[in-house]
C-alpha cells in the first residue's frame, strides 16, 4: 500500500450473481466509485475450500447450507484497491439482509433473499488480508496505479513544485520519481530549471533563482525611483512630510521583501505560497511607486514655479 488508508479488499460475486450475469454491473459500480481492480478470477470452489472461507461461521446452524451454496457454481473472486475500500466497499454492497439494504446498494438493487445475496465483501482490513491470501497467490495480483491517481500523488505527495522566476517569465518544474516531467508556464522565453539526477537534490539552487527573480522584478524598479527622488533636491516643508510617508511605504516594502527572500531560501515554499507572496509584494511596490510619482511631480512643479 502506498498510504495508510490505501487498502485492498476481497470482493466475491457469489454463484447466484454469476449465473444472473451481474459481474459487469458490479465491477462498474466499484470502478465508478474510484477503486481499481488488482486481481480477478472465475473459479468454482470445492466444499472444503468454502468451509475454509467461512471458517469463522462454522458454529452457525446455517454453515452447511452456506458452504454448499458457495461451492455450487463458479464465483468471481476479486481484489479491489483504493482509499478506505473495505469500509466503502461494504457500503456499496449493502446490508447482509437484502431487504434491509438501501436502494442504490448492490444487494438493495439486485436481490431479496438473505441466502442468495449475490456478493461477499471483507468486513475489516484484517479479514481482507486473510481472504486475499486464501483466494489469491502473490503472483496473481497486479500492482499498478491509474494515471489520474499517479498524477494526484505526484502533485500532492511526491514533490513540491519549485518556481524559478526570471524577468522574461516563470518556469515551473514538477519533479517526479524519475525526474521525467517538466512543465513550462507563462511564456516560452522562461529559462528552465535543470533537475539533478540524484535523489540528494537540494531546493537551494531553485530558491536562489527565485530570489534573483524577485530582486530583478522589484529591486531594480525601486532603485530607479529612488534615484529619481534624489534628483529632486528642493523640498518644501509640506512635501517633506509626504516624503516621510513615502519612506514608510518603502520600509514596509523592503522589509516584506527581505522576509520573503529569507522564507524562500529557508522553506522553499510551493508555487501557490510563492504566488501569494509575489502578489503582495507587487501591491506594495505599486502603492509605493504611485505615491512617489505623485510626490515627485509635485516637487518638480514646485521647482519650476
Amino acid at each position: 500500500m502506498t498510504a495508510a488508508n490505501e487498502e485492498r479488499s476481497f470482493i466475491m460475486i457469489k454463484p447466484d450473481g454469476v449465473q444472473r450475469g451481474l459481474i459487469g454491473q458490479i465491477v462498474q459500480r466499484f470502478e465508478q466509485r474510484g477503486y481499481f481492480l488488482v486481481g480477478m478470477k472465475l473459479v468454482k470452489p470445492t466444499k472444503q475450500f468454502a468451509e475454509r472461507h467461512y471458517s469463522d461461521l462454522s458454529s452457525k446452524p446455517f454453515f452447511a447450507a452456506l458452504t454448499t451454496f458457495l461451492s455450487s457454481g463458479p464465483v468471481c473472486a476479486m481484489v479491489w484497491q483504493g482509499k478506505d475500500v473495505v469500509k466503502t466497499g461494504r457500503t456499496l454492497i449493502g446490508a447482509t439482509n437484502p431487504l434491509a439494504s438501501a436502494p442504490g446498494t448492490i444487494r438493495g438493487d439486485f436481490c431479496i433473499d438473505v441466502g442468495r445475496n449475490v456478493i461477499h465483501g471483507s468486513d475489516s482490513v484484517d479479514s481482507a488480508q486473510k481472504e486475499i491470501a486464501l483466494w489469491f497467490a502473490d503472483d496473481e495480483l497486479t500492482s499498478w496505479t491509474p494515471t489520474a491517481v499517479a498524477f494526484d500523488k505526484m502533485v500532492d505527495e511526491n514533490r513540491r513544485a519549485t518556481c524559478a522566476g526570471f524577468v522574461t517569465g516563470l518556469s515551473l518544474t514538477m519533479a517526479t520519481e524519475d525526474d521525467s516531467v517538466f512543465v513550462r508556464l507563462l511564456n516560452d522565453d522562461a529559462l528552465p530549471v535543470k533537475s539533478n539526477d540524484d535523489d540528494s537534490r537540494s531546493a537551494f539552487p531553485d530558491c536562489v533563482a527565485v530570489s534573483l527573480s524577485i530582486f530583478l522584478q522589484f529591486h531594480v524598479p525601486a532603485a530607479l525611483f529612488m534615484l529619481l527622488r534624489i534628483t529632486v533636491q528642493e523640498r518644501s516643508v509640506a512635501l517633506q512630510y509626504l516624503w516621510e510617508i513615502s519612506d514608510v511605504f518603502w520600509i514596509i516594502f523592503f522589509g516584506v521583501l527581505t522576509l520573503q527572500l529569507l522564507h524562500t531560501l529557508v522553506a522553499a515554499p510551493d508555487d501557490a505560497v510563492q504566488a501569494g507572496i509575489e502578489t503582495h509584494l507587487r501591491l506594495l511596490m505599486y502603492v509605493s511607486v504611485t505615491w512617489d510619482v505623485i510626490i515627485t511631480v509635485a516637487c518638480l512643479l514646485q521647482k519650476l514655479a
